[in-house]
């Protein structure tokens, strides 16, 4: 979670709600693909490939601002 620019939690298991409290303590943002498995306010699309395609949109429009 630390190295990553954007986190995209797939899964749902025992390990992924302890990934999103540390991504979001560290101010990443953090999106959810599929159904609300847990809840809590975040970003949510339909598909982890979608899920990473945002991730790669939001990582390119922060890097070309000045």
């Amino acid at each position: 979670m630390a190295a990553g620019e954007r986190v995209v939690a797939v899964g749902g298991e025992w390990g992924t709600p302890s990934g999103i409290a540390l991504a979001r303590s560290a101010g990443k943002d953090v999106l959810v693909p599929g159904e609300s498995w847990i809840p809590l306010p975040l970003r949510r699309v339909d598909s982890p490939l979608e899920g990473a395609r945002w991730a790669q949109e939001r990582a390119r429009a922060l890097r070309s601002q000045p």
